[in-house]
């Protein structure tokens, strides 16, 4: 069995963006964030692990029960989130596991490498949790990294939410549906006016997996 790593490497946003830039196989970026974060937003997209979460108490679920361990297991992990404290939260459970062959954190998160490098590697917005909802990072918001959760189309995303009364959960929408009314499923869609939330389609995994996939190219 490999020594354990007891820490995970902290990486500053420069040795970050020259980190997700291998070409070895055994490199994984994990993206720790909410998938509603993710769809904003992520780096390298064809190398990034979005993890399906609707909450970040479901990481640990969703390593050991939903099939996250075959992304992490003999791997080295590139982990990281807005601001760096998920992160840590996150590698600390990861390092206990001593799955892994490193497990390596962005410090800062997004927010320092929006400041320290810019765009460089990273696609879309970033998500955040106060007023202003979505920010730029550099300039490089063009790529259509998810679909409308209105109307099923490839798109450049904006902030919605679920329209039913009961619901709260953070949905993408074109530019057209933004200013429509969109459900996150079915069962919200049926449940518009109810009070009470009721379990719904979105708060599967696989459902999580699905919007975080990118569209084809069109």
């Amino acid at each position: 069995q490999q020594q354990q790593q007891q820490q995970p490497n902290r990486l500053t946003p420069r040795e970050w963006r020259d980190a997700i830039q291998s070409s070895d196989d055994d490199v994984v970026v994990l993206d720790v964030r909410n998938s509603y974060e993710s769809r904003m937003g992520r780096f390298v997209p064809e190398k990034t692990v979005c993890c399906p979460l609707r909450r970040f108490s479901q990481f640990k679920e969703w390593v050991e029960e939903k099939g996250g361990m075959e992304y992490i297991e003999n791997k080295k992990v590139l982990a990281y989130c807005t601001g760096g404290v998920r992160c840590e939260k996150a590698t600390s459970y990861l390092l206990s596991l001593n799955v892994t062959k490193e497990v390596s954190v962005l410090e800062g998160g997004i927010v320092a490498y929006a400041r320290d490098v810019g765009d460089e590697g990273f696609v879309g917005k970033n998500y955040l949790f106060d007023a202003r909802g979505c920010v730029d990072v550099g300039d490089n918001d063009k790529a259509l990294l998810t679909k409308c959760d209105g109307c099923n189309t490839p798109c450049l995303p904006h902030l919605a939410r679920c329209a039913s009364k009961a619901c709260h959960a953070i949905l993408a929408a074109c530019n057209e549906c933004s200013s429509m009314m969109i459900y996150c499923c079915n069962t919200c869609k049926a449940n518009k006016d109810g009070e009470k939330k009721l379990a719904c389609e979105c708060d599967s995994y696989r459902s999580r997996e699905m919007r975080c996939e990118v569209p084809a190219a069109q």
